[in-house]
């Protein structure tokens, strides 16, 4: 999963029709092919919103969202090369055709391993929204340009909503922070590490309005970046929007060393959130922003199911309602793995180390 940055030349527009990523080494095996209405909504002008075309204006760069994958057991290419078709309305200059492919990008593939974590929360019925991966969501399409470099920090990160046993994601007033399922529960560090950075003190926002006060600095809200390592790789957690005050009470601050498991503090609905929920990723830096996100798995969790859609996500939390699932979707447990977008997971409420079981009688998961 990455990038592609395309530039158009010309002053004239350019119309893509089709982008292959291909094995560079001999036979030039492709992995993965976008075109159509597949490649429009993988594509937007750099700053500039999905249209239904992939058109690059005069002058203009623009960025491809790929998904390449290669069957279980397969040889992972060592690098990829992209072949890109594209047309112009008329040749741009003597002796250029209008119709044109390009190879471009020779691109090595990275051999650094997924981290794997235990997970940031417990309890049952958080949707997963904005995360990973076939869409090109707020997350993934959020392209910054940051200390003369542009940057993707949330590639895979994800905004954790809980719904109750109901399917509701509050009860009576939403614009009461304490009304909503989520707020308040305990965050919780992904992995043994060191806190280098800790934010306390920011007011919590109205849900479901505007947020106010943004700034870089405050685009987070209270939150933590914990630097941890494995297989002598360094990546750090952003624990994003956490309560005013949580930080303080579970002793939280910069410098200090923590367990996996141990409280970092609360779920919040400060800096840039309007519902409250845990913003999670992790990325390559020390910076909310200034970062490249990397891939990561959760060791354990149960998958319940998953969310109709967007459009049922945005109705349940704007009007209310029950949140409406999709029917035959794949359940069970996971090991391992990233939860994808819309789905609905149980985190252990066990201690770190002790897996959950079904009670008899009641078939409840319990430690």
């Amino acid at each position: 999963m990455y990038e592609l940055l395309v530039t158009n030349s010309r002053a004239m527009p350019a119309a893509l029709k089709s982008v292959e990523a291909m094995d560079s080494d001999p036979p030039g095996h492709v992995a993965e092919v976008l075109s159509g209405a597949t490649l429009a909504t993988h594509f937007r002008p750099l700053g500039g919103t999905q249209g239904s075309n992939a058109v690059l204006g005069p002058s203009q760069v623009g960025v491809i969202w790929l998904d390449v994958s290669v069957p279980e057991g397969s040889r992972v290419p060592q690098h990829l090369v992209h072949r890109i078709r594209f047309s112009y309305p008329e040749a741009p200059a003597p002796g250029v055709p209008a119709d044109i492919v390009e190879m471009v990008a020779n691109t090595p593939v990275s051999d650094r391993p997924s981290a794997v974590i235990a997970p940031p929360l417990s309890g049952q019925g958080w949707v997963d929204v904005n995360g990973c991966c076939a869409t090109v969501t707020s997350h993934r399409g959020a392209v910054l340009p940051l200390r003369n470099a542009l940057h993707i920090p949330e590639r895979f990160a994800i905004d954790f909503l809980q719904i109750g046993s109901g399917g509701h994601f509050y009860t009576d007033d939403p614009q009461n922070v304490n009304n909503w399922r989520s707020f308040g529960e305990p965050v919780r560090a992904v992995s043994h590490g060191l806190i280098v950075e800790a934010v306390d003190g920011l007011p919590e926002q109205t849900p479901l309005r505007p947020p106010t006060g943004i700034t870089l600095q405050s685009v987070a809200g209270n939150h933590v970046i914990e630097k941890f390592e494995q297989n002598g790789h360094t990546y750090y957690a952003l624990y994003a929007h956490l309560k005013k005050g949580s930080l303080a009470s579970a002793g939280i601050r910069r410098g200090k060393t923590v367990q996996t498991g141990q409280e970092l503090g609360k779920l919040g609905n400060t800096g840039n959130s309007t519902a409250p929920h845990l913003h999670f990723h992790v990325s390559d830096k020390p910076d909310a922003l200034a970062s490249d996100g990397l891939p990561y798995e959760f060791s354990s969790y149960f998958l319940r199911g998953r969310a109709l859609s967007g459009r049922a996500l945005d109705y349940a939390i704007d009007k209310g309602t029950s949140l409406k699932l999709a029917p035959h979707a794949p359940t069970g447990k996971r090991r391992n793995q990233l939860p994808l977008n819309l789905d609905i997971i149980d985190f252990s409420s066990c201690p770190v180390g002790i897996s959950p079981r079904l009670a008899p009688f009641t078939k409840k998961r319990i430690c």
